[in-house]
């Protein structure tokens, strides 16, 4: 994952450990923690757009279940 991707992942997420000493353990509120919904199309090769959908939908299911989230087919349809 680039640097400027993952260092505002962690900063969301809160991860103070990782901002000790730098700028935003004084300019950022570290006490609040974001839901971060990553996605990422960097594996593999997309031949169609059925891959493409089939592909969304699990990295969707895949945030759900991290954050304890039930969704329904009828979501991932549109």
């Amino acid at each position: 994952m680039p640097l400027l991707i993952d260092t505002l992942k962690q900063a969301f997420l809160a991860e103070k450990k990782y901002f000790k000493g730098l700028f935003l353990e004084t300019n950022w509120n570290l006490d609040i923690k974001y839901p971060v919904i990553h996605i990422s199309f960097g594996g593999g090769v997309i031949e169609s757009r059925e891959v493409l959908d089939k592909s969304i939908q699990a990295l969707i299911r895949k945030n759900a279940i991290n954050y304890g989230l039930s969704i329904t087919e009828e979501v991932l349809q549109h």
